[in-house]
């Protein structure tokens, strides 16, 4: 999921492609599951894009935009962000959080979001390597038990904490605390403030020292 004219995006679409999904398709026929398919949506999904159809790579499509993104991603059971660089909390992992889809990323994809959110486990896996991320794939994709988070009570708190309440509490905690924190007398700030005082007086008793010589 994602918009096509934003680099990151094209990037993870063409790295998934070639490096991830091939060895993740073979690995899940292994397991038994051969009807397995990775599907792309997003807008903005230019002619280059659609022309990475490629028949050699199983199961692959690219689906291009669609009206309603909720209802579409319904039927599947996992989001693969293997997001290569980029900044900020990602779209993608948002929506996937607030449909209750595992997601498998990198930690450019969890960024903003830490692995543990106030002891929240993430949910889905953050992964450092490319073998990393097709185990986690595999894994996730060939255990039903997993297709789904599995406590009501970690997706009520997860969903709590990106609650835009919660950001602006957050934001205005922190704000009081660099309040009370400017409101401390800083040692150095004092002595520069004191020489720079004490440089104008210095200055005035010599203009006015040169003026009456």
């Amino acid at each position: 999921m994602g918009n096509f004219k934003h680099a990151p995006n094209r990037d993870a679409v063409h790295f998934l492609q070639y490096q991830l999904w091939p060895h993740i398709n073979v690995a899940l026929r292994g397991h038994g599951n051969k009807n397995c398919e990775c599907h792309i949506y997003g807008a903005y999904m230019d002619a280059k894009m659609k022309r990475l159809k490629n028949p050699s790579i199983i199961g692959f499509h690219m689906k291009g935009r669609v009206d309603d993104v909720f209802s579409t991603v319904e039927a599947y059971r996992v989001l693969l962000a293997p997001l290569r660089f980029g900044a900020g909390v990602k779209g993608k992992i948002l929506d996937a959080i607030s449909m209750e889809l595992p997601i498998i990323t990198t930690p450019i994809g969890g960024e903003g979001l830490s692995v543990h959110l106030d002891g929240v486990d993430f949910p889905g896996h953050v992964a450092k390597t490319i073998e990393e991320f097709k185990h986690s794939a595999v894994q996730y994709l060939s255990a039903p038990a997993l297709s789904r988070w599995e406590f009501p009570a970690q997706k009520v708190e997860l969903k709590e904490r990106l609650d835009i309440e919660y950001g602006i509490r957050c934001v205005d905690h922190v704000n009081k605390m660099l309040q009370r924190k400017n409101s401390i007398m800083n040692p150095i700030k004092v002595m520069l403030e004191q020489n720079s005082q004490l440089a104008h007086r210095n200055l005035s008793k010599y203009i006015q020292l040169k003026n009456e010589g």
